[in-house]
């Protein structure tokens, strides 16, 4: 048995491997969308009665979940369950600690009475991303056993850990991390829990025992508040990645352990449960348990619960009828020996159930989970079937439990848990105020019939009034009461001692057919009062438009502020749009803020207006309309500013040139001119477009020379008219493209040998005439004999081009040249190797100049470097 005390034994059970075999229920499993309104965690009875065990008419009692401030989105709450008392602990591993994702938590409700109550939230004693804190729980008494099977520690990555949590007063407070010997990493040690006041059991699905990833079970012992190892349990025929471990539970001295990926035959993940028993203080392999017709990937032992001499297994990939429908095995203990009885199934079995995933039991009571149990309009909302065993030992099914607000992919099932008279549903990707995929935990007992009545304090009202609705439950009940208008939620209470719920509303206008709906406490059922019929009509409203007469320039912001008031005293401002028009004609439309809707403009036409302000109403509120206010424009008068870049710039180059506009909102063009100086004809440049109050236009045409560069705008309707000149003169300089090359067409030169370089200079075509530009070639001595004996040049000018010197001797040094465009000089220039007898790169380079007043378009091409290689052995030969 799991998840209640019985024996004084309670005992937990946790899927983590389900999870991480099925599609959409792991914990990544993907968010999905619901536009179903949750209920809202309540009291929930709990029958004391031992005998009322009965389940056979068992109602929904309520929806448990985190709540707000605790839980959120993809935490995944109701993924484990234990209860014991009037304890219940429920896991949520995917909740997220700070910034640390999937760190999970724990949460504890205490029974009262009448209500489950929140106790505590435990999280993590060293909270870790994806350390799944709460995948199993188990509780006892006094003591909360809480795996971590992703959990990091001393022993590697993943190898999971165990904690004992002890209760004092209302306080859970860590009593011990449980540590075996002989955990590794990726164990998933805490994997599933089970506890009794002496006895813990935790699995490890992926230890390394038997072999690689078989898994392996913990069994501890307590002796006053510490808990000491007692052994480690294996299977006899362990196998690699058997996933033994996934599932436990404990009774007296019996433990039995799910392996549902073990291999039968030849059959892969059929599916195995191990029964152990313990004598002194050494466990023995009982049996091992096996369907009675074995399955590949069938995934017998997914799930185990255990209660003296009879087990359940849970057989969630069994075909039967139908592919993946599920079944759970139920087995008794005779004489040592484990007998299968009877075989579970759902009598509205279909494919892909996975009937079978959870499983509980409770004296002559079985639960069993089908998490994705399909009906009408729903994929996946999950199911759970309750099972009662007769004076003759004949199982049969009495109920199915599903969720009232059942949506898709709720996974409702995924675990279950069984009490006297009380049945526990785990739904981790249930939607609800908490968020997407955030969880809940349903709880189903049996119910007395109720009625409600509805009494209201108006049956017509205007909007902003209240309108009070007083509900009465008999008999005397707990619980909560649902006002609604048809089927939508109005509001909820709590029924007082007085069997009574109240709620206060001011409702938008609108007809309501009002009840009162109570859900049922666990022992009362659910109930609905007849239907009142309410009328709410809409409140007036008064619209002020302020300002007087003013006149602005176009382009000039002016505001004007619409003020909405109403009569009613209740309830929520007017809402929508404020219109503004313009004579009756439409100008704007402005959403209302704080009961005031700002109008600003800057680009109404020149000319008079008579303004106005007009509110359409909405739901609740009538329309309104405002006095006029008159408003004038006028012509804008705008002010230029005229640039030039770059100033100075070189002929034949791109020139930008830019007006930039102050005042009005001008648009069209502008007249660009530049002007020569001292005088001459205006240069047209270009009428670019006015974009956001610039304009800039880039040209090439101006010749040499300096220039006024005027800006000409011409206005329009809303522009008086306005020409400006730069404040800066624009200068256009002399440019070309010297170039100079430098080679002696060889890679390799002798040492002592003599080289002669040809150096060209050139201007190309298309620039201006150079005059004077200076050519230098510092022979370099560290390879060559610089002397005027061993070193000497020429300079030969082609057509247009000049040298003012035609020879020397040495390194050539400012040698000035003349060069049209087009033409070039070529110099001859003869030097010396000298004899160093080492492996070296001989290099010289030449570079050109250009005059003062002249722009080199492209320096980069003003120098040449010219590299050969010298040395002994360095063309490849000796001598």
């Amino acid at each position: 048995m799991k998840s209640r005390i019985i024996a004084g034994i309670a005992l937990a059970l946790f899927g983590l491997g389900a999870a991480a075999l099925e599609p959409g229920k792991g914990f990544g499993a993907a968010p999905r969308a619901s536009g179903v309104l949750p209920k809202q965690a309540g009291p929930i009875l709990l029958d004391r009665n031992p005998l009322a065990r009965s389940l056979t008419d068992a109602v929904e009692a309520n929806k448990i979940i985190a709540g707000s401030g605790n839980g959120a989105a993809d935490d995944r709450f109701g993924r484990s369950l234990s209860m014991a008392g009037n304890l219940l602990a429920i896991g949520s591993p995917t909740d997220d600690s700070g910034i640390l994702a999937d760190a999970g938590s724990v949460y504890v409700f205490q029974y009262t009475g009448s209500a489950w109550v929140f106790q505590a939230k435990i999280n993590p004693p060293v909270p870790e991303q994806n350390g799944a804190f709460g995948a199993a729980v188990a509780i006892i008494e006094d003591r909360l056993a809480i795996g971590s099977p992703l959990a990091t520690t001393a022993d590697g990555a993943t190898s999971g850990a165990v904690y004992i949590y002890r209760l004092n007063g209302n306080t859970w407070a860590l009593e011990q991390n449980i540590d075996p010997a002989a955990r590794s990493a990726n164990d998933n040690f805490g994997s599933s829990l089970a506890i009794d006041s002496t006895n813990l059991v935790a699995g490890a699905r992926t230890g390394d025992a038997s072999a690689a990833s078989a898994g392996s079970v913990w069994v501890f012992t307590r002796s006053g508040t510490i808990w000491s190892e007692q052994q480690r349990l294996t299977a006899n025929d362990g196998a690699t990645a058997d996933n033994f471990g996934l599932s436990v539970a404990l009774s007296g001295n019996s433990v039995i352990v799910g392996a549902n990926l073990a291999r039968i035959s030849a059959l892969e993940a059929a599916g195995a449960a191990y029964v152990f028993t313990r004598s002194g203080s050494i466990w023995t392999q009982q049996q091992k348990l096996v369907a009675p017709v074995a399955g590949e990937l069938d995934e017998f032992g997914v799930d185990v619960d255990l209660e003296g001499d009879t087990a359940i297994v849970g057989h969630r990939n069994e075909d039967g009828t139908f592919a993946n429908s599920g079944a759970a095995r139920i087995y008794t203990r005779a004489a040592g020996v484990w007998t299968l009885t009877t075989t579970l199934t759902a009598s509205d079995a279909a494919d892909n159930d996975f009937f079978g995933l959870t499983v509980a039991l409770d004296g002559p009571f079985a639960l069993v989970g089908a998490y994705t149990e399909d009906r009408t309009g729903l994929i996946d909302a999950g199911a759970a079937y309750i099972y009662e065993r007769s004076q003759g030992g004949v199982w049969s099914q009495k109920d199915k439990f599903i969720a009232s607000d059942a949506a898709n992919i709720d996974q409702f099932g995924f675990e279950v848990a069984l009490a006297p008279g009380l049945g526990l549903v785990g739904a981790p990707l249930d939607d609800n105020s908490d968020g997407i995929d955030a969880g809940a935990v349903y709880t189903f007992v049996n119910g007395t019939p109720t009625t409600t009545a509805l009494v209201t304090n108006l049956s017509s009202l205007t909007y902003g009034e209240t309108l009070s609705l007083l509900a009465t439950v008999t008999p005397t009940a707990t619980g909560t009461v649902n006002f609604n208008n048809g089927v939508s939620l109005l509001g909820a209470d709590v029924l007082d001692g007085a069997s009574q719920g109240n709620l206060n509303l001011v409702p938008n206008a609108g007809s309501y057919a009002v009840s009162a709906a109570y859900l049922g406490d666990g022992t009362n059922l659910a109930s609905t009062s007849n239907v009142a019929n309410v009328s709410v009509s809409r409140a007036a409203t008064n619209l002020a438009l302020n300002g007087s007469h003013v006149t602005r320039e176009y382009g000039q912001t002016v505001s004007f502020t619409a003020t909405l008031t109403e009569s009613a005293v209740g309830g929520v401002s007017p809402g929508g749009n404020i219109v503004f028009n313009n004579n009756g004609n439409f100008l704007a439309s402005v959403p209302l803020s704080g009961g005031q809707a700002v109008l600003s403009r800057n680009n109404l036409p020149v000319g008079s207006y008579n303004i106005t302000a007009v509110y359409a109403g909405d739901t609740n509120f009538l329309g309104a309309s405002s006095a006029s206010v008159p408003y004038s424009v006028t012509v804008a008068n705008v002010s230029i500013s005229v640039t030039s870049s770059p100033n100075p710039a070189p002929r034949n180059t791109n020139q930008t040139f830019t007006a930039t506009f102050t005042g009005g909102i001008p648009t069209g063009n502008v007249a660009l001119q530049a002007l020569p100086q001292p005088t001459g004809s205006p240069i047209a440049l270009g009428s670019p477009a006015i974009v956001s109050g610039v304009a800039s236009i880039q040209s090439s045409v101006l010749p040499l020379g300096s220039y006024i560069i005027r800006a000409i705008y011409v206005g329009d309707a809303n522009h008086a008219f306005n020409q400006s000149d730069s404040v800066q003169t624009h200068v256009v300089t002399a440019a070309a493209d010297l170039s100079i090359v430098k080679s002696n067409g060889i890679t390799f030169i002798n040492e002592g040998s003599q080289v002669t370089y040809t150096i060209t200079v050139s201007n190309p075509a298309g620039g201006d005439p150079v005059v004077d530009a200076r050519v230098n070639d510092n022979v370099n001595a560290a390879f060559f004999d610089d002397s005027i004996l061993e070193t000497s040049w020429t300079c030969a000018a082609g057509a247009g081009a000049n040298c003012d010197t035609l020879s020397g001797n040495g390194d050539i040094v400012n040698l000035l040249v003349d060069l049209d465009p087009g033409s070039s000089v070529v110099i001859t220039l003869t030097t010396r190797c000298r004899a160093e007898g080492n492996e070296f790169t001989v290099t010289n380079t030449a570079t050109v100049s250009a005059p003062v007043g002249l722009t080199d378009t492209n320096p980069a091409n003003n120098s040449s470097t010219d590299a050969d290689q010298s040395g002994m052995f360095r063309d490849g030969f000796e001598g």
